[in-house]
C-alpha cells in the first residue's frame, strides 16, 4: 500500500473513504480530489464541511489535518 502524503491523506485511507466515495460526498471530480489528497490547504472549506457531515466529525477536526493553520503561521 502507498504510504499517505499528510496527515488529511492518512485520515482518508484509515476511514475507508475511496476517491470514488470522496467525489461522490464533495461533488468534486477526480482532478481535484487528486488535488486535495495531494494538498489539502486546497481543499475549499464548503468539501470540508461536506466531509465533516457525513464522517459525523467536528469541521474543526478535519481542518487541523489540513495543516492549513501551521503552514499559514510557519509553525512547523
Amino acid at each position: 500500500m502507498k504510504k499517505a502524503r499528510n496527515n488529511f491523506e492518512a485520515y482518508v485511507r484509515t476511514q475507508g473513504i475511496t476517491k470514488r466515495k470522496f467525489g461522490e460526498i464533495t461533488g468534486v471530480s477526480g482532478t481535484t480530489i487528486d488535488k486535495y489528497l495531494e494538498n489539502p490547504t486546497m481543499l475549499r472549506i464548503k468539501h470540508l464541511s461536506l466531509l465533516a457531515k457525513q464522517q459525523e466529525v467536528e469541521e474543526k477536526d478535519l481542518l487541523n489535518l489540513t495543516d492549513r493553520f501551521t503552514d499559514a503561521v510557519g509553525i512547523e
